[in-house]
């Protein structure tokens, strides 16, 4: 893709605003969601927010699936 530091920075400042917003989602949805699907949730949503960002066509694209990618990733960590 050839983003460079700022298009790498841009990844990782989208990949930690999704670890925050999952890690906040997963404990108001543990009151009303079985564990066992929240975790299989995301773990489908992390994959398919990684593999889409994996092939996204640009930066922001990449960026937005990257961000999905980590909320699965932030809820299947609590």
């Amino acid at each position: 893709m050839d983003a460079g530091s700022t298009g790498f920075a841009a990844l990782v400042v989208s990949t930690g605003l999704g670890l925050v917003v999952g890690s906040f989602w997963i404990g108001k949805a543990l009151g009303t969601i079985r564990m066992s699907r929240l975790y299989g949730g995301s773990l489908l949503i992390m994959a398919a927010g990684f593999g889409a960002a994996a092939v996204a066509p640009g930066r922001a694209l990449a960026c937005v699936f990257a961000a999905c990618g980590a909320v699965g990733n932030g809820a299947a960590s609590v």
